[in-house]
């Protein structure tokens, strides 16, 4: 949820909403393509272990890495 409703971390995604998304999908799904860009993938990876899966966001770090 890009508006950080559900997070108490209310700049949750901040990192992702600085970015134009590859496309927009009914006005209120944005979609963005992040697979050739290593700095967002660390940031995704960072977000799974802020949600609490850890496991995930090893497995992503080991991929970019």
């Amino acid at each position: 949820n890009l508006q950080n409703v559900y997070y108490a971390d209310r700049r949750f995604f901040d990192w992702l909403r600085a970015r134009k998304p590859d496309q927009v999908v009914g006005y209120s799904v944005f979609v963005y393509d992040i697979t050739e860009d290593r700095a967002a993938m660390l940031k995704l990876a960072e977000s799974l272990y802020r949600l609490g899966l850890p496991e995930q966001g090893r497995c992503l770090r080991k991929k970019i890495i």
